[in-house]
């Protein structure tokens, strides 16, 4: 994650609802150098298709029906920082030309109006989708994928990261203390195991209204099974459709309890890679975009 701050580089965040994508995209942004302006975030899913032009772009006084006023979009807003394109394989396909443009160009216009602004935003894109797929479907554009494609990351479903479970209750547990000015003795062992064995379709998400809900129901007294809201025996884990094409070289990474160790995380990276390209160094560095000197860097 440090090397693609550092290198100012197109992100692409691959991981299932919940997982902690924004959360990792905020880290690189304030690791990056040269990003003194903020971080701005737009959910390309929970926008409707015909506003998420003007959400992006902008748009002037009398572009259509009901703009009585100029209007900023995320990409001016996100000048000299980061902009997050979450869920962005819901980016209708008309759009996804001009994004590509203004991926290719750094320039774009306001609804109704011909004037180039240009942008210096670093952008980085998060699905919980297949993007791979949906291009050989023809639902995402190839070009288009290829070009914010250059440095995917995974973040793997917490099912397969049940060692986290543990010290993700406690640290939610200590923000819940807080908030709710309750004393929480902690989680029952059957309840501990309730959870491990449980699939987390919903991911950290999931877990942290689970905790928050239990933590309402109880009195002084340890979290038990009941106050989980499932059975004892979990939910059966189900599949990922996230993630990049299969000859993608795929990072996958488990987001800490309290704060990412950017180090650590590029230094995970770096060895991934490393190993990919079978020891070659200058390989991995020209993958990575970085100098070949990185690797003998202690």
């Amino acid at each position: 994650a440090r090397v693609a701050a550092a290198r100012q580089t197109t992100v692409a965040i691959y991981g299932e609802s919940g997982s902690g994508k924004e959360v990792l995209a905020r880290a690189i942004h304030f690791a990056g150098k040269g990003l003194p302006a903020g971080f701005v975030a737009v959910n390309c899913a929970a926008v409707p298709e015909h506003l998420l032009e003007s959400e992006l772009f902008g748009h002037v006084r009398g572009a259509f029906t009901g703009a009585d006023r100029d209007r900023e979009g995320k990409f001016s807003l996100a000048r000299g920082g980061t902009l997050l394109l979450d869920e962005i394989g819901d980016m209708p396909l008309p759009l996804q030309a001009k994004l590509l443009r203004v991926l290719q160009e750094r320039v774009f216009e306001k609804i109704g109006s011909n004037t180039p602004i240009s942008t210096d935003c670093r952008v980085i894109v998060a699905t919980n989708r297949n993007l791979a797929d949906m291009v050989a479907a023809g639902r995402f554009r190839e070009d288009l994928y290829h070009r914010i494609n250059v440095f995917p990351l995974v973040i793997p479903p917490l099912r397969e990261r049940t060692d986290d479970i543990p010290l993700l209750c406690e640290h939610v547990l200590d923000q819940l203390r807080q908030h709710l000015g309750k004393p929480l003795p902690g989680i029952s062992q059957k309840a501990m195991d309730a959870m491990l064995a449980h699939g987390w379709p919903g991911n950290v998400r999931e877990l942290r209204n689970c905790l928050e809900r239990a933590a309402i129901l109880t009195d002084g007294e340890l979290i038990r099974p009941e106050h989980l809201g499932f059975g004892a025996a979990g939910a059966p884990a189900r599949e990922t459709s996230a993630g990049p094409a299969p000859d993608t070289v795929q990072y996958a990474l488990a987001l800490p309890v309290d704060q990412l160790s950017l180090h650590a995380l590029t230094e995970r990276i770096m060895a991934i890679t490393l190993e990919r390209c079978g020891g070659n160094k200058s390989r991995a560095a020209q993958l990575l975009r970085i100098d070949r000197k990185a690797f003998y860097r202690g």
